[in-house]
């Protein structure tokens, strides 16, 4: 465990530019101030690496990016949701697949695969396919409408 009086000097001194960060981010002060408890819970646990001298700007990077992952998160589960909605019987991740492999058009497919199978974000797969980041959005939304209409049929 950390010296719990450095933690707390951060916490005192940090804490509230920490939460209106957060809750720009993610637009729900709750959530901001669970984010910003979790960051300094890791940091007494230290399951949180520590800098030799911690600034206000590291820990509002730490913070930006837990509330970019929670955000990324909650995307998932609404593609996931809008593919496979509550009330129906999941489909096979095969089957989702096989549609996609044999289905959608070369670029779509790749732009699909990149996004949610490797997990990469929109500008990195236009840059690495050489296409504008709306090229990539417009893939995302033809590939879903195929997938939302092929198995909701």
């Amino acid at each position: 465990m950390r010296d719990y009086q450095d933690i707390e000097q951060l916490f005192r001194r940090h804490y509230r530019r920490m939460v209106m960060t957060a809750t720009a981010l993610l637009g729900n002060a709750d959530e901001a101030r669970d984010i910003v408890a979790d960051l300094f819970a890791d940091l007494l646990d230290s399951r949180v690496v520590l800098p030799p001298a911690p600034t206000e700007r590291w820990l509002l990077v730490c913070i930006r990016n837990r509330c970019l992952n929670l955000l990324k998160h909650r995307a998932i589960e609404r593609d996931a949701e809008i593919l496979l909605p509550g009330d129906e019987k999941p489909l096979p991740v095969e089957a989702i697949e096989r549609y996609i492999d044999e289905e959608l058009t070369p670029q779509t497919r790749n732009v699909i695969k990149q996004r949610y199978y490797d997990g990469k974000r929109s500008a990195d797969i236009a840059r690495e396919m050489g296409i504008s980041r709306t090229a990539v959005y417009k893939h995302i939304v033809q590939g879903i409408r195929k997938l939302r209409k092929h198995f909701n049929s």
